[in-house]
């Protein structure tokens, strides 16, 4: 790996030398909050580093030293780095061994494919753009419908955490929840529901995904991506809107808003301040 010229010695967690192999080497690295590591072959060093390495095509910017290996520790899903870690990027290898970064939000257990917080991204995109993911992983994001397909190739849960524009917050939880691949359209699958909020997403399960340029919602006479000025999971019934358009609660009805129907207890499809969409 090459890489990127960094005070790696700021982030140090140990320093070992003897070190047999850089496989003993890794071994090292399973404590919390150790990122990174690299093994020195010509005096058996090993040290361990609290941040990532960064990856870097540019030979000036390189470490180039032959005799140091640099490597990065993945992780199989945000439920295995270390209790007590900060919320962030992590890099995450699927069961097909697709690495993958990822924001793992550390104080719900989870970590959200998507998030809407102040409107800042426009979610009124194509199929190419949900099939690759857009946004930053530390603002607002869609993770990508491959990446989605990926994740969810082993057994997940889903939770679904929703703020309204006076501060009420509701969640919705699935116990099982896969999205399959692009030959399939992405089609949604959950179960399994549990919650403070009307169980909205059942409507829209085992729907294939639509976009504006991509209407797979079976509806011959309309494009509901097109009406409903979003990208989901579309079909005869839909009563959630989450990539719909970000607006402020003006008390009514707003039917190409973010939305989940039914929340608030009373109304049917009031604007969303914000939204989060979590993987577990």
């Amino acid at each position: 790996m090459h890489v990127a010229s960094q005070n790696q010695s700021d982030y140090i967690i140990s320093s070992n030398t003897g070190v047999k192999n850089h496989g003993s080497c890794a071994a090292l690295c399973k404590t919390e909050g150790c990122f990174s590591f690299s093994y020195n072959e010509v005096d058996n060093k090993c040290d361990t580093y609290s941040i990532y390495f960064e990856e870097t095509d540019n030979e000036e910017e390189a470490d180039m030293s032959m005799s140091t290996l640099h490597f990065t520790r993945d992780y199989m899903s945000c439920s295995y780095v270390g209790v007590g870690s900060p919320s962030g990027v992590y890099r995450i290898k699927t069961l097909a061994n697709k690495v993958i970064n990822v924001f793992c939000d550390m104080d719900t257990a989870g970590g959200p494919w998507t998030r809407r917080v102040d409107g800042g991204v426009d979610f009124y995109r194509n199929w190419t753009d949900y099939k690759n993911g857009f946004g930053d992983l530390n603002g607002e994001f869609w993770i990508g419908n491959d990446n989605l397909h990926h994740l969810t190739n082993t057994h997940r849960r889903l939770r679904v955490e929703l703020e309204l524009w006076d501060g009420t917050k509701g969640f919705a939880q699935y116990s099982m929840f896969h999205v399959s691949d692009e030959e399939h359209n992405y089609t949604l699958t959950v179960q399994g529901f549990s919650g403070n909020i009307h169980n909205s997403l059942y409507y829209n399960n085992d729907q294939s995904f639509s976009t504006p340029d991509r209407d797979n919602d079976g509806i011959g006479y309309l494009n509901c991506a097109e009406i409903f000025h979003g990208s989901w999971w579309y079909g005869e019934y839909y009563e959630v809107n989450l990539n719909g358009d970000y607006r402020v609660d003006y008390g009514s009805p707003d039917t190409e808003s973010m939305f989940w129907y039914k929340f608030p207890h009373g109304r049917l499809r009031a604007p969303l301040k914000t939204s989060m969409m979590m993987i577990q």
